[in-house]
């Protein structure tokens, strides 16, 4: 029963979709239940022992079969690879090869260039294991190719990032990914780099706005939009920055105020107000926030420092009423 019980769970959770680390914790749970609901009665204490032994022997019965037939028909395993859980990396086989480009990927704060590509060159499947780098560097992955299972010439692309609060760094390190090639592991040397100049960003994203009362003739209350500003490494020479913000939309709204920055790597929250008349009510303006329009201060990336929102303000326009309004990246 222990065994059947194991066999099930295996098969509902690989239908479902599951990891092989789950596909394994499912047959060892499954194979538990049977001996332990008998393990009640007298003699507790040998009971549970052998409902312990009973649970382990069917569970190794289990791993042991569904690892042996796909292994002799070359498919993937239900469960990881015994490797994976004895020796911490997928078992080597002659038949598999690899292919990773580039070599070398050297980025910014701002992005890396390309992706990575894993290519199985082999005639037998290749095996992803652990995707690692070396040391505290600052290196991260987007997207998975670690645990897949490529087929002869089956490629898999992920994208590395890099972060790092320190301005003016250059930081050189490895990138590893084990695989079951004879060669494995592989390796990417990566290198990532900041400048010595700060660098202001604003997102579109975190852009909302705000209905506010006003005592104007028309009623109807003025917009206030409230965005976050980040500022990457100092300001020379000033104990309390600022940076010049414009606003402007395509149907005449226009502001232009100085923003006061926080600390190196945080956001801080700033605001700007337009009244309203009454026809700018019940519609949509498309506004765009520029950090910095005279590029009065020297940047890293000159990319970021604008948002694109559109605000769509609704209300009757009746006086003393205060309409409503919705922000989303434009």
């Amino acid at each position: 029963m222990s065994v059947l019980a194991a066999v099930c769970s295996a098969v509902i959770t690989t239908t479902l979709g599951a990891t092989p680390g789950w596909n394994l914790a499912g047959a060892v749970l499954a194979a538990a239940i049977p001996p332990m609901i008998s393990a009640s009665g007298p003699r507790p204490g040998m009971r549970v022992g052998v409902a312990v032994a009973v649970t382990a022997v069917s569970v190794l019965v289990t791993y042991g079969g569904f690892t042996s037939f796909a292994y002799v028909t070359e498919q993937q395993s239900t469960f990881p690879d015994p490797a994976e859980l004895f020796v911490g990396g997928p078992t080597k086989d002659r038949r598999a090869g690899i292919a990773v480009s580039p070599d070398i990927l050297k980025c910014t704060t701002s992005g890396c260039p390309r992706k990575i590509s894993i290519v199985s060159t082999g005639e037998a499947p290749l095996k992803v294991g652990k995707i690692s780098f070396d040391g505290d560097s600052g290196f991260g992955r987007t997207g998975e190719c670690q645990g897949k299972t490529l087929q002869p010439q089956e490629k898999c692309e992920f994208g590395v990032t890099f972060k790092t609060e320190d301005p003016g760094v250059t930081r050189n390190g490895r990138m590893l990914i084990e695989n079951n090639a004879t060669d494995s592991p592989s390796s990417v040397t990566v290198e990532g780099r900041t400048s010595s100049l700060p660098d202001l960003s604003l997102s579109a994203v975190g852009v909302s706005c705000s209905m506010q009362p006003t005592r104007s003739i028309a009623g109807t209350g003025a917009l206030r939009v409230t965005f976050k500003i980040q500022l990457t490494g100092a300001l020379p020479g000033r104990t309390k920055p600022t940076v010049r913000v414009s606003a402007r939309s395509d149907t005449g709204l226009s502001a232009g105020f100085q923003a006061v920055l926080g600390a190196p790597g945080k956001s801080v929250t700033s605001s700007v107000s337009f009244p309203l008349k009454t026809t700018q009510v019940n519609r949509t303006h498309t506004l765009i926030i520029t950090l910095d329009p005279r590029k009065e201060i020297a940047e890293s990336d000159e990319t970021d420092n604008q948002a694109k929102v559109a605000i769509t303000v609704s209300g009757a326009g009746v006086v003393g009423s205060v309409p409503r309004c919705q922000s989303e990246p434009a």
